[in-house]
This record gives C-alpha cells, structure tokens and sequence, in this order.
C-alpha cells in the first residue's frame, strides 16, 4: 500500500498516478493490486489548492512554447532553479494539462470555445488559464477530486493528523496518524472498518497498532494509529500560519516537512518564503489575486501617489518579491498602516461610456486610513473626488461592477461580504505569507534521502521555483511531480532501490554546499559581532494588532517565557513576523534563531515526555499542541537559513547584506544523527522482511 499524506494538488494528482487512472501510457505499466490512503487532516477538500485563486501557467497556445516559460521560470528563481525540474515542469506540464482537459476539468473558454489565457506578472506570454474567473483552485480541486472519488483502489481518510514518520532500518515504513472522533473514510467507513477492508483486498495490507484515550464517559477521543505503508508520499503544503498575515488556510503548519525532518530527511532553501504582494489588510487577509494587477490595477501610497514605477520598470507587474519589498518598505514608512489598491484604471468594455476617467483619481483623502482602524465605512468614495460628471461616472462604475463580479467573483464576493465595494474605494492591502519555496529534498522524482519517503508539491524541494516561485507555478508544480512522485512510490515498490541517498539524481541539483548535519539548538555566538552593527530596527516591524508585543501566555492563559513553556500561536507568529519576515538582518535574526531555538527544545521534550498524557486531551488540543512544535520547527530551521546566508536573492531579502553574492548556492541542512525523532512500531515487520530493497 502507499500512503498520501495531503489532499490538494500534489496529493491528488499522486494517488491517481500511483493506481493508474490517469497518465495515458505510463499508466500502462503501473501494478493493478496497489491500494492508496489518502489521509488529509481536515475534510478531504481544504487544503491550499483549494483556496488558490491564480490560476495554472502553461505553454498550450501556438505563439507560446515551453522553453520560454522555462526561462521566465528560471529568470524568476534568480539563480537557484534546477535546469533539469524547470523543463520537465513546463514539458509535462502541457501533458497533465491535456489530460485534465480531457478528463473535464472546467476551465475558462471564451465564446469561440477556446481556453482563456492570462497575463501575469514577469511572464513573457499570457499562459495563465483560470477556471471559474479567480476561483481556479476551487474547481480544480473539485473536478480531480472526483476522478480520485471515483477510483475503487483509493481511500480517503479525513481528520487524520500527520504526527510522526515511521522508521526501521533507515527506511520510511508507515506513518502515525493521530485521528479525531469524526474520522472516516471516503468509503464510509471508519478508520479500524477503513484498515481491515484494504488488508482484506491487498496482498500485502496494512497492520496497525491502536493507542486509545478516552473522555470521562469513556468515548473514544483521541486516537494513535501505526499504519504500515510499502511507500509514504507528503504532499502536505506549506507552512503559512508561520505568520500574522498569510494567504494560507489555517491547515497550512509544515506538518510533512517537519516530521521528515525529525526522521532525517534533507531540507532546503527554507530562507525564501514567498510574500504575496496584496492581501486584504483587514479580517482573513483574503488573497487579492495577481490577475488583478495584470488587468491594470496600481499601488498607491497613503496619500494617493503611485510609487511601483520607480522601483522597477516593470511596475505592478514585477515579480512577487519586488513588489512584496516595496509594499512593505512603504508600508514601513506609513508607521505599519497598508498600502493600496486601486482599480479605477481597469478598462471593462461598455458601449454606455467613454472610459475617459484620469489615471490619477484617487487623492489622499481616498487612502488615509490606517490599517487598524480601516474599514468600508472610513475609505471615501472616489466620486468625492472626481471631476468627471455624475451620470458617466455612475455608467462607468456599473459597467466596472459588473467586469469586476464576472472576472473576479471569489474577491468580489469576499470583499463586498467585509463591506468593501472596490468598483469605488481603493482597497487596503499588505505582504502576506504565501509559498515556500524550500521544503523536503527531493529529485526529479519525488524520490528523498530517505528510502519509501517521496514528497511533491510545496512541501518539497523539487528545484522549480529556486529562489522566488514565478505567478501560476504552484498548481502547476503539484500536478506534474505529484504525478511523478505517485509513478516513482510505484516503481520503488515494485523493484525496490537501494538505501544510498545517492541514488538521487545528481543531475539534477543545482550547485550546493556539503549537507550540514544541525545539532539543536545552534550557538549564535559566530553572529554576535555582525549583530551588533546593525541596529534593532527589526523590533520596530509592523505588528498585527491581536498580536501580542511584551507578554506572551501558554495555551492555558498562563505567562509563558521565551525558552520555557509552551509558545502560542501569536507569539510564533509575531517572532517570524518581526525578524524573519519580508525584510531582514542579523540583530533580528540572531534573535529569532536563540529564541526558537529554545522555545524548539522545550517543545520537543514537552510533545515527547508528554505524549501519552496529552492523549487524554481533546483532539483540538492535541492537534493544536503538535502544529505549535511543527511551526517552531519550521521558523527556527527558516532562521538558522536566512541567518547563514549573507545576501539577498529572490524571496530571501537582508538590509544588512542587500545584494547577491554569486552564483546562487542552496545549503541542505539534515538533523543530527544523534538527535532525530524516529518513531517505531510494533507491529512494523522490516523492510527485508517485507520484500523491499533498502
């Protein structure tokens, strides 16, 4: 059996690999009798696929080619893409895509039956096609996840959290699932029914070893299941809840990439997270797509002046991490309150009026609300400030909603939902967290140091994205090594691969420094003197207001120091907001890297000492308790990189060394030998005694 730990995407496109429903001739060559779990730890439709709203680039038209969205990926990544995963991304990538089309998959066509396609910021050619206007991920999570539902030879398992790796010999055996009380399968079947129907069916099913907590009435609660797997893929997302502001669903806590960690797999390139230029600054910071900008919308500055041209030549429509840099330097200027976005300039076709309102409509007094205390009510309207006469101005708006409700329904809904009608206010925008482009190492084929451990999508690695992802990739990434990585656990079950992590492919790794094996937490005391020369401005970050500053509590409301008890969310968030955010430096991150670093160790020992106990927690408590640890370990491990890497490139940006050094180099960083958290089982019979090869 192989387990999928992850439902958006990666995951999906994995699973369908795995049994061969979709992938025209390699199909041909996949094992009838294997079975796939698809665990997910929420219901099995969340996940950051399905909150996407950018849509999928691919070279499908006759005027585009994939060699040159390979360049625009590669320009994009500023030096640190893998040639060999950019081509095969943009090359199979035009084939996945045919197969959804054939399969279904509702994307955007204009009236004469074609696919729409898009213009997004630094590519050379409109390649982005959309499916539901902006509500791209939605549909194609929808649509693939019923080609999933409809394979007899895939389980779903919903509500089952990711709490550990299983190990023998080196090689990834099965996982520990921690299950909430409404877990169950896409069969209708709970877990234990879910487990015993695969091993009736497989040759070679599942064993599992329960562990059970009950409430005071005696009802199950919380329960431990080991379940053995001949192959485990994570395609477990990102990790966005790392940060205050962040277009990521609150599932998105680097689950995989920190349990791989913890059993010894390599990790890189966790320096350059990904901040979306424009989210809403107020509420959820509901993504405000891309698109949005490539159909003309400016960024204006609290008093109405438009400030991307200066920066660089290509304005709005500069990659991620140019215009994510400038919104918050701005928006540091401003005392922390956002920056915003002005749609007065999109020109919708309406034979009622003449577009002939002025590019510079909006005054100071349109944009002058601070980011605490902006709302709908408080952004005046741009008709107190327009000359153009009252009767054209209301045709245009009307013929503004309308393209605005057609072209972008999901942020219309959204925004007029929070009370926003941004046919006529500016709206309030900030960065927010939005990919990693580092993860889990892996190979062209999902493949990982660590033998049976495959990983796709943005959990891992793969070499696609380098140093700063470009716009519509992400989907596109999920798709194609998903699809790969579901080949690859296929091909490791059936022949088996050696143990030697050298059986990665060479080739395909861009130049990188000898793995540094990181013992926790690390000493700073080599960045002391770099630190002091810098000032504390990294304290001076803004801060989300329901974040705490000075004191900080543990989950049961009790005061928590930095190193001792258990951090909550908020201070995670503030400590990563702060010092290892958009913008960086020495003093900041040599702070961050003691802080977590200690806080990563208590909660270590806190999570291991603790776990039988904390099972007779409620589920939300425990699930709760194990992202908290997962999020420290990403933000320390995402320290400790940003911290040795003295330059800026791509998404990774530091005042204090502001340009690149080189050729781009990625570190991989795997954990002590002597301190990794391996769990075992068991019931767990060795790989040679299962057959496989390690």
């Amino acid at each position: 059996m192989i387990v999928v730990i992850g439902s958006g995407i990666a995951g999906l496109s994995a699973a369908l690999a795995a049994t061969g429903s979709i992938g025209g001739d390699e199909a041909n060559s996949v094992r009838s009798d294997v079975e796939v779990l698809l665990a997910t730890k929420g219901p099995w439709l969340e996940s950051n696929t399905y909150h996407a709203q950018g849509g999928i680039a691919v070279a499908l038209s006759q005027d585009d080619d994939p060699r040159l969205h390979a360049e625009d990926t590669l320009a994009a990544g500023a030096g640190l893409c893998d040639p060999q995963a950019v081509d095969i991304l943009t090359a199979e990538g035009v084939m996945r895509m045919r197969e959804l089309i054939r399969a279904g998959v509702r994307f955007d066509r204009g009236e004469d039956g074609r696919l729409l396609k898009g213009l997004e910021a630094a590519h050379c050619q409109p390649r982005v096609v959309h499916a539901g206007g902006d509500a791209t991920g939605r549909i194609v999570e929808e649509d693939v996840a019923a080609l999933v539902r409809a394979d007899p030879r895939i389980h779903v398992l919903e509500y089952a959290f990711l709490e550990d790796l299983i190990v023998t010999e080196g090689c990834v055996v099965g996982v520990r699932l921690l299950l909430e009380p409404c877990a169950e399968s896409s069969d209708g079947l709970d877990a234990d029914s879910l487990v015993q129907d695969i091993r009736d069916r497989a040759r070679q099913g599942p064993q599992t070893n329960a562990n059970d907590a009950h409430d005071a009435d005696g009802a199950r609660d919380v329960r431990e299941i080991d379940l053995d797997a001949q192959a485990v893929i994570l395609a477990t997302g990102g990790s966005g809840q790392l940060y205050p502001y962040t277009t990521n669903p609150a599932i998105a806590t680097g689950d995989g990439v920190a349990a791989a960690w913890r059993a010894g797999a390599e990790v890189a390139d966790l320096e350059f997270y990904q901040f979306h230029p424009t989210a809403l600054a107020v509420g959820a910071h509901f993504l405000i797509s891309e698109a949005v900008r490539g159909e003309g919308a400016r960024l204006l500055d609290e008093h109405g002046h438009r400030y991307m041209p200066e920066v660089d030549e290509r304005a709005e429509l500069a990659p991620r991490d140019v215009v994510a840099r400038a919104n918050y330097s701005v928006m540091r200027r401003q005392s922390g309150r956002p920056v915003f976005l002005d749609v007065s300039t999109l020109r919708p076709e309406c034979s009622e009026v003449e577009n002939t309102v002025s590019a510079s409509t909006v005054s100071e007094s349109t944009v002058s609300e601070s980011a605490s205390t902006v709302s709908a009510s408080t952004v005046p309207e741009r008709s107190q400030i327009s000359a153009e006469p009252a009767d054209s101005r209301e045709l245009r708006r009307e013929a503004l909603k309308r393209f605005l409700s057609r072209r972008f329904p999901t942020i219309d809904a959204m925004t007029r939902s929070l009370g926003f009608d941004w046919s006529a206010r500016a709206l309030p925008v900030t960065p927010a967290a939005h990919y990693s482009m580092g993860g889990i190492c892996t190979d062209v084929w999902g493949k990982t140091n660590l033998p049976g451990l495959f990983a796709a999508g943005e959990c891992a690695r793969s070499g696609v994205h380098g140093a700063n992802r470009l716009a519509s990739n992400s989907l596109l990434e999920g798709l194609v090594f998903g699809h790969r990585a579901g080949l690859a656990a296929q091909a490791y079950i059936a022949e088996g691969i050696p143990a030697s992590a050298s059986e990665m492919d060479e080739a395909a790794r861009v130049p990188t420094q000898a793995v540094i094996e990181l013992d926790m937490p690390i000493s700073t005391e080599t960045y002391t003197s770099a630190a002091s020369e810098t000032s504390a401005e990294a304290d001076m970050y803004p801060c989300p207001a329901d974040c705490e500053t000075t004191e900080y509590t543990d989950d049961g409301g009790n005061a928590a120091c930095a190193a001792g008890n258990q951090w909550s969310r908020e201070r995670i968030q503030h400590e990563m907001w702060n010092h290892v955010g958009v913008l960086r430096d020495a003093s900041g991150l040599s702070q961050a890297v003691a802080r977590l670093g200690a806080a990563l160790a208590a909660s270590e020992a806190r999570c291991n000492a603790e776990r039988h106990e904390t099972l007779s927690r409620s589920a939300a408590e425990r699930v709760h308790q194990l992202e908290n640890r997962n999020l420290i370990t990403l933000g320390y491990l995402s320290a400790v990189a940003a911290l040795q890497r003295h330059e800026s490139r791509g998404a990774h940006a530091r005042s204090d060394f502001p340009h690149a050094a080189g050729i781009g180099v990625s570190t991989r960083y795997r954990k002590a030998s002597s301190e990794r958290h391996v769990s075992t089982s068991d019931s767990q019979p060795s790989p040679k005694e299962s057959g496989m090869t390690c």
